[in-house]
């Protein structure tokens, strides 16, 4: 079933949509997660910012620890599917590790990124985007050839987690430290 998935997304290769999953997937690459996250600690909201740092952290600890206990090859190192040649200074799909597939790194930072957007701004937009916006980034990494649908499921739904996650953990000891507060006064 994967195998026909992928090859499905080799059939519409093109240089347009080749352009616009390059572009979607920039959204998972580290220095772009930077350059947002500093955005939005300096010029935004500085603990939004501190919280899109928790989330990345847990989330690429997460990542990098599954990647090493799975070992999944990637769907143009076992012959499921070819992959699409990028090699620019913000995106490349060059310098893959071969059997690094499961999970996502790229679906599992932006679902991160995007549901914590969702859960701060708490609005009805918000919520439609984030989906969609993961589910581009989900789609540019199957249409590319570096990831099994299973590697991109896997990814995304470790990110909204750890967003969530990290939501409650800090609403949970703000609540804590607004209590203690509340009992020196």
């Amino acid at each position: 079933m994967e195998q026909t998935i992928l090859r499905f997304f080799e059939n519409l290769r093109s240089p347009a949509l080749t352009f616009f999953a390059g572009a979607f997937s920039l959204f998972g690459e580290t220095l772009v997660l930077v350059a947002l996250i500093s955005v939005v600690y300096w010029l935004v909201d500085k603990q939004f910012g501190e919280r899109l740092v928790l989330v990345s952290f847990s989330s690429m600890s997460a990542n990098a620890f599954l990647k090493g206990v799975v070992a999944r090859p990637r769907p143009y190192a076992s012959g499921a599917a070819t992959r699409v040649e990028i090699d620019t200074p913000f995106l490349s799909t060059m310098n893959l590790e071969p059997d690094m597939s499961f999970p996502s790194g790229h679906s599992q930072m932006s679902a991160g990124l995007f549901f914590s957007a969702a859960f701060r701004l708490k609005k009805g937009w918000a919520w439609i985007l984030a989906p969609v916006l993961t589910l581009l980034v989900m789609l540019s990494r199957l249409y590319l050839g570096v990831h099994y649908p299973t590697d991109v499921l896997g990814g995304a739904l470790i990110g909204t987690l750890c967003a969530f996650l990290a939501v409650w953990i800090v609403d949970a000891v703000e609540k804590k430290i607004g209590e203690k507060k509340a009992k020196q006064k």
